[in-house]
């Protein structure tokens, strides 16, 4: 998908923008970039506009700095969809993505017409969590490469890691052109992210739910508890999935 580079806040962003209509934002996850909705953008521009940023540090675009926090994120996401005539949108975040989405809920709820959290929850790191991203840390500086190459197999269902083993590898490719300072800006900042149930709890738009139920990074319980808590409130559960659905349960 061809990207388009513009200054927001003084950081340079890359976005595609296809289509025309009711806008359609979809975030990615961590170490990830915007290709990973080429497939959904082109089907999803038939008949609304779609948007898809490079969140900072990824894909093509710049670093905020040490710590990327979600709500600076989400605030520059906001900058941007100003910048583009973009708004109200419907936003759809994947795993990191749906943290900034969740930000963004909670600083400009007026500014959405629904809400998608893909593989993404809306509670804080646990102090367990935190020692885990304090490792993932550690191990980055030693290993980077390694690392990517880890954690995004350990993403998907362990019985679909040979399945999806081309899929895996792009995955990793694309990562592999992060830096460790922008891997590590991004575990410091999920690190000290805001618990977001009261954000859920006060939307007055539908809030959609995907939920990987062999998904690894995510405590079945506490994502049905998170499903309760919009007014308007629909799940999706994927029954042979990790968190990378967009890939294991593509229809």
């Amino acid at each position: 998908m061809e990207k388009t580079m513009a200054m927001v806040e003084g950081i340079p962003l890359a976005y595609s923008d296809l289509g025309s209509g009711k806008p359609i934002v979809l975030l990615h996850g961590f170490m990830e970039s915007s290709e990973i909705w080429d497939e959904y953008a082109s089907v999803l521009s038939e008949t609304s506009r779609v948007i898809t940023p490079d969140l900072p540090g990824h894909g093509s675009s710049g670093m905020m700095g040490a710590i990327h926090r979600m709500d600076e994120m989400a605030a520059l996401i906001y900058s941007l969809l100003q910048h583009l005539r973009a708004l109200p949108c419907t936003l759809v975040g994947h795993s990191m993505g749906g943290y900034v989405a969740l930000e963004f809920a909670s600083r400009y709820p007026e500014m959405l017409t629904a809400l998608c959290l893909f593989h993404s929850n809306a509670h804080e790191d646990s102090p367990e969590a935190i020692m885990n991203r304090n490792r993932a840390i550690s191990l980055v500086k030693l290993n980077r490469k390694g690392f990517i190459t880890q954690f995004i197999q350990e993403l998907f269902a362990p019985e679909n890691r040979q399945k999806y083993a081309p899929e895996i590898r792009t995955l990793q490719d694309r990562a592999a052109g992060m830096t460790s300072e922008s891997i590590i800006a991004c575990l410091e900042g999920m690190k000290i992210r805001r618990n977001h149930y009261d954000t859920l709890r006060n939307l007055n738009i539908p809030v959609l739910q995907i939920i990987g139920m062999k998904d690894t990074r995510a405590d079945l319980g506490k994502m049905q508890e998170q499903v309760l808590l919009p007014a308007i409130s629909t799940a999706l559960y994927l029954r042979d999935c990790g968190h990378m659905g967009y890939l294991e349960a593509r229809e």
